[in-house]
């Protein structure tokens, strides 16, 4: 039905291309690439400033107020303060309950948004549950100005491997989901999310131009060379090429395998 609410996931994507449109300029891969790998939070950019207005007002979350003032509202692994935002969103589970603007059908890039600040309800609401989010945090002993990448991980070998991206409930396009584990340190193991992502385009000659990445690497042995290498590339947000034409695919040939049956 076009005429309820969209997810701010959702949102993300079209405000996203909104953006890009609004430049006046054709959207390349690079342009693609971008926007599955910026990991900018839309949760956070449609509502943390009210947030912050009613966080300010707290002595006793002002360590807290301070980092999510200066966090740069994405959860790329530098990421500074995304992880006070995720405690925070995963506990207010009634924030809708407080917008401000409600949803317009002739705006559903843009509504709903807001909070309803100016009432007390809305700013307790806001505070006991980001004293939750610090106080969890805190029993697991995460410190407030952690990055993303020191609390959502991948364990590849005994070495951790900080993975980007967020909850699409949040409005995080790029999606890896985790559940918090106080006892573990963070977010881990990941348990849903990006997998194989691909994006292409053509050379003027028409040859297609692949690139990919396999968040989770191509083997689960241990002692393999591929057990951890694309992890390791998409924790920073890279990709490879693919191979497409015979000369390419010649190039990039590790070593050949013949299975007789």
């Amino acid at each position: 039905d076009e005429r309820t609410i969209r997810s701010l996931r959702t949102r993300a994507g079209l405000k996203f291309v909104e953006e890009v449109v609004d430049t006046g300029k054709k959207f390349s891969q690079n342009t693609v690439q971008d926007l599955l790998f910026n990991h900018r939070n839309n949760g956070a950019e449609v509502f943390l400033d009210d947030i912050l207005t009613v966080c300010n007002e707290s002595r006793a979350l002002r360590d807290a107020c301070s980092i999510l003032s200066s966090w740069d509202r994405r959860q790329d692994v530098n990421s500074v303060g995304a992880h006070i935002f995720n405690q925070f969103w995963n506990n207010a589970r009634r924030l809708r309950d407080h917008y401000a603007v409600p949803f317009n059908f002739d705006d559903p890039i843009h509504t709903p948004n807001g909070l309803t600040i100016n009432e007390q309800a809305t700013r307790d609401y806001i505070l006991v549950n980001l004293e939750a989010a610090v106080g969890s945090l805190a029993e697991a002993d995460i410190s407030l100005d952690a990055k993303w990448g020191d609390v959502q991980f991948a364990m590849r070998n005994g070495a951790k491997i900080g993975i980007p991206g967020g909850a699409g409930g949040q409005g995080m396009f790029s999606v890896i989901t985790a559940r918090f584990n106080a006892d573990a340190g963070g977010y881990s193991p990941i348990t849903h999310g990006n997998s194989y992502i691909q994006t292409v385009t053509w050379s003027e000659q028409g040859t297609p131009i692949p690139k990919a990445i396999l968040t989770y690497s191509q083997s689960p042995e241990p002692d393999s060379e591929f057990y951890s290498d694309m992890t390791k590339l998409y924790s920073d947000s890279q990709w490879i090429d693919l191979p497409f034409t015979d000369e390419e695919i010649a190039a990039k040939q590790i070593k050949l395998e013949v299975l007789n049956f």
